[in-house]
């Protein structure tokens, strides 16, 4: 404990000192704090929205919690002017089997049928589409996060179908980029419906932009093509899950099958609501309605959009007690009328519908905004006066939005108060209504145009607020671009003999220095030429090129012309690594290397053996001694200009053990003898360790470079899985290092054993400083660990840490300046946390200085 305190006391001060602090800048899901929208600026307030008009809305959602079967909702024309309608449907399933002893609530069907009252076969198309049920049959709840609270004397829980209603509307966006489909065909005279089953006390929700066309010539059916007498009907639905169907529309075909809306549904949310116009011919309502607006970041402040009709059209009502000023004047659906709003004397009788939020609604909103914006959304507020206890669902409100008609930036804000468990047992504990979420991050510094996509999902609140923010509080306009250039001007870009290049980045000058601007880039042959986004240049092909970089306003522009090249060039030296190679009858094989400069020219040689019966060559290189005597082995270049030749000498085999007494205990030229004998120079004692491991055991350079020029192996490990390039760092051996890292030793080979030691691993260990060097300038990698078997890898050890734990100073400097990562931990501990905890004020402020945060 008393670690952990002086732990927690000495990284305190020390990043109080040093750490940089961080500016506000919001992120999607951010929960917004009042101060941020409080002052917003209404858009909307005595607006007019655009009306798309000639669709109509079939809209289905009253009786809303059926208890019998029968028909929900009648039109018997749904035919619009445009042709399209939409169709929307929100049904609780209370059906009640009154046959058994006690009643009970049964699983059902519900949906919507369409009736071909014309005289031809029709195909019905739809654009769009999302359904769905909150419960199975079988009673497993599909969204769990719609659940109630418990009330006080109800034992059965209760879901609400928001969460549902914001699933369709999601499935409903993703579909606006889709074809139309076809949904069914239907002969004159004839039906067909769309449904889900769906368990007892559950929510069954469906929307869909529906189309007519004639089956013969597709043409859309519109109001004005209908014929005399021809019409189209919709009728929503809700029968026993185990019903047929057409034995069930059959049996409804009359006027007394419509059910009438139950004692507590004083608003008739039923209906056909078709668009209305004024007398100047101005579309004043309608389903699907527009608005375009322009916002700037830096000088327009919080601004806000309320959208989705209350309670009983109120909110257009300066006296009411439901008025919201901020409202645009015709966000209405009233002019809906339901030809089935009840029955007398056996005939139907029509009566004014109403749609209280304006439900199936789409809002498309355009936006042209410069610079870095918020899009947030705020979940609806109570409008009563009084003061009286919201809804309880009010305070766990879904919704969704849709930006640029792009299904990847659909988004589903949830707002779930904390308490929302005690809304009958403790109220007093539960939030404010008007919590905002951020939806979307846009933080380009320019101007472009977003598209948003809004509706009021199904059993949820209105009305809403869109809100328009600064990415940060205290958002400064940045400076503007002056002056743009590319230089040079002119690049020439090689490529090699395999058609390829690095690719090179183009330096861009902006003037003032200071300056921010997204630039654009682009090149005049694509195919010669490509550049990404960060003005990265790749070459494909020989020819020439012009690529422009424009800041994100078109203002200032700027070019080079890029001319690409061949690079390959002819061979000017060849040599083998090896001039004089031993070999033993029937040995190992032995591998030489060509070198060829310049390095630009081609690398690939051919090999050939003056005498493939004493010894033969692969196209690798690799050299096999087959019988005594002498062969003479040949590098050839490419262009088969230049040769290097090496002499091959086959000997009688000599024994391992001789080969390794004389490593042991002879002289230096008795080795020798037996490697110029062709002795295996990768021999293996009985322990596992190969000649060269032998000669680094044994501290004898002379020996081992003998070896190395021999052919050994370096990557060979002995039984502990340990290198010879491991045991000289281990064993201080620089000049042994350097041999075998001249002789292509890897630097980065692992002990499988150690979790993924390395030489370097063994030098830090030693810590010896002028080895650690020699292998990171050679390429090591800082940011390996070690750690035993059994444990995990981000437990083990890293060289940071280890010679932090060494109280090292001059060694964790040299690994941080070659990239060792600060943050990495072992058993839980940073490399910081250690030196704290050992109290090197010194090594932590270096950990510091180099990004360490904890």
């Amino acid at each position: 404990m008393r670690r952990l305190t002086a732990l927690v006391t000495s990284v305190s001060l020390l990043l109080f000192s040093l750490l940089p602090v961080a500016e506000a800048r919001w992120k999607e899901g951010d929960l917004l704090p009042e101060r941020v929208f409080a002052s917003a600026q209404s858009l909307s307030a005595g607006q007019v929205l655009e009306i798309e008009g000639g669709k109509n809305l079939f809209f289905s959602n009253a009786p809303e919690m059926p208890t019998m079967p029968g028909i929900l909702a009648r039109a018997d024309n749904v035919i619009s002017k445009s042709g399209e309608v939409r169709i929307l449907y929100s049904h609780f399933n209370m059906l009640i089997d009154y046959s058994t002893s006690k009643p009970v609530n049964v699983p059902a069907q519900i949906g919507v049928y369409f009736v071909n009252d014309t005289s031809r076969s029709l195909d019905i198309y739809y654009k769009r589409l999302g359904k769905g049920v909150s419960k199975t049959v079988d009673g497993k709840m599909l969204y769990i996060e719609d659940r109630a609270p418990q009330r006080p004397g109800i034992d059965t829980a209760l879901y609400y179908g928001t969460e549902l209603g914001n699933k369709v509307v999601a499935d409903f966006f993703a579909s606006y980029r889709q074809q139309e489909r076809l949904f069914a065909t239907v002969a004159p005279g004839q039906i067909a419906w769309l449904s889900d089953q769906v368990g007892p006390l559950g929510w069954a929700i469906g929307m869909g932009d529906f189309v007519f066309r004639d089956s013969h010539t597709k043409e859309v059916i519109t109001l004005q093509s209908l014929r005399p007498g021809e019409a189209v009907g919709v009728r929503s639905f809700i029968a026993r899950h185990s019903f047929d169907l057409r034995d069930f529309f059959r049996d409804k075909n009359n006027p007394a099958s419509v059910l009438t809306l139950g004692a507590g549904e004083h608003l008739h949310m039923r209906g056909l609501f078709a668009d209305s116009i004024s007398a100047n011919g101005v579309h004043v309502e309608g389903v699907s309605r527009r608005k375009t607006f322009t916002y700037d970041s830096y000088d327009d402040g919080p601004q806000s959009i309320t959208v989705g009709a209350h309670y009983r059209m109120q909110h257009l009502e300066p006296a009411r007690e439901h008025y919201v000023p901020t409202i645009f004047a015709n966000d209405i659906l009233r002019n809906g009328v339901d030809s089935y709003g009840y029955v007398q004397n056996g005939q139907a009788v029509a009566v004014k519908a109403m749609n209280n939020g304006s439900y199936g609604t789409d809002y498309d909103f355009t936006f042209q905004i410069t610079g870095p914006t918020v899009i947030a959304l705020q979940e609806a507020k109570p409008l009563h006066a009084d003061g009286s206890k919201p809804f309880v669902d009010m305070y766990n409100q879904f919704l969704t939005v849709m930006l640029d008609d792009d299904p990847s930036q659909i988004r589903t804000l949830h707002f779930k108060d904390p308490n929302y468990h005690l809304y009958y047992s403790n109220f007093e504990r539960l939030q404010p209504l008007g919590k905002v979420k951020v939806a979307y991050v846009l933080d380009d510094v320019g101007t472009r145009n977003h598209r948003l996509r809004v509706m009021l999902p199904p059993n949820s609140y209105g009305p809403f607020q869109i809100l328009l923010l600064p990415l940060e509080e205290n958002q400064k306009r940045p400076v503007t671009v002056s002056s743009l250039t590319i230089e040079p001007k002119e690049v020439r870009i090689l490529l090699d003999d395999q058609g390829k290049s690095d690719p090179i980045t183009i330096a861009v000058k902006i003037t003032p220095e200071n300056a921010i601007s997204k630039l654009n880039w682009s090149s005049s042959r694509p195919d010669i030429v490509t550049i990404n986004k960060d003005g990265m240049v790749q070459a494909h092909a020989v020819g020439e090129a012009i690529i422009t970089a424009t800041t994100e306003d078109g203002k200032h522009q700027s070019s080079s012309r890029i001319s690409v090249e061949s690079k390959v060039l002819p061979a000017e030296s060849i040599q083998l690594d090896r001039e004089q190679i031993n070999l033993a009858v029937g040995g190992v094989a032995q591998k030489i290397r060509a070198i060829i400069l310049p390095q630009e020219a081609p690398q690939n040689v051919s090999w050939s053996s003056s005498n493939e019966k004493i010894a033969t060559v692969d196209q690798e290189g690799t050299i096999t001694g087959h019988s005594i005597g002498v062969a003479t082995i040949t590098a050839t270049t490419a262009d088969k200009a230049l040769q290097a030749t090496a002499q091959v000498t086959v000997h009688t085999p000599v024994r391992d053990s001789d080969f390794l007494r004389a490593l042991e205990r002879g002289s230096y030229e008795e080795f020798v003898t037996l490697l110029e004998k062709g002795a295996n120079v990768n021999a293996r004692d009985s322990q596992g360790n190969s000649a060269l491991i032998k000669a680094v055991l044994q501290k004898d350079l002379r020996k081992a470079k003998a070896l190395l020029a021999s052919g050994a192996d370096p990557a060979q490990k002995n039984s502990e899985a340990m290198t010879a390039l491991m045991l000289a760092a281990q064993l201080n051996q620089s000049e042994m290092v350097k041999a075998l890292l001249t002789a292509q030793a890897d630097v980065n080979q692992k002990n499988e054993k150690m979790g993924e030691w390395t030489a370097l691993f063994s030098a830090v260990w030693a810590g010896n400083l002028d080895i650690t060097k020699i292998l990171l300038e050679a390429g090591a990698n800082p940011n390996v660990r070690y750690y035993e078997a059994g444990k995990r890898k981000e437990d083990g050890w890293t060289p940071l840490n280890w010679a932090v734990s060494q109280n090292n100073l001059e060694m964790t400097q040299l690994l941080l300046s070659r990239g060792a990562d600060p943050s990495q931990r072992t058993d839980g501990w940073t490399a910081l946390m250690n030196a704290s905890w050992y109290g090197r004020m010194d090594l932590a402020t270096v950990l510091l200085q180099a990004g360490a945060r904890e």
